[in-house]
């Protein structure tokens, strides 16, 4: 699910474990 898209300015709005 970590697939770097445009929600990289936003503070995890998924299951963005970056």
């Amino acid at each position: 699910m970590a697939v770097k898209t445009s929600n990289w300015t936003k503070p995890n709005t998924n299951s963005d474990s970056f």
